[in-house]
């Protein structure tokens, strides 16, 4: 059995999908969140263009942002609004600790295709 997931919990920097031949579906994210990215969070080249997008929890640090302290389990946090801003971008792909539902499972070891997109 092969368990994946394209992961945005620290942020994201590009456009990928993996597809595991065999597998249900196909996980990632084909979005460029970069041209969705709070001001707040975006990471910007020495040029001024946002060249990357960091999570709501290390752009501002916060408990209820890193599912921590009085948030730390399923049911105390929430999807935030910086965090919906990633799930809707990227439906296919973990977007904050417990966004367990994107995790894939394939049930034999298969091969896969990593798409930078």
């Amino acid at each position: 059995m092969d368990i994946y997931s394209v992961n945005l919990v620290d942020g994201y920097n590009l456009p990928l999908l993996i597809d595991g031949y065999g597998c249900n579906r196909a996980g990632g994210c084909a979005t460029d969140v970069n041209t969705v990215c709070p001001a707040a969070l975006s990471v910007k080249s020495s040029s001024g263009w946002t060249v990357g997008c960091n999570s709501g929890c290390l752009g501002y640090n916060t408990d209820e942002e890193c599912c921590r302290g009085a948030y730390a389990s399923p049911e105390k946090c929430p999807m935030t609004d910086t965090m919906k801003i990633f799930k809707n971008a990227c439906p296919g792909a973990f977007t904050y600790a417990y966004d367990n539902s994107t995790v894939l499972t394939c049930l034999r070891p298969v091969s896969y295709t990593v798409q930078f997109c």
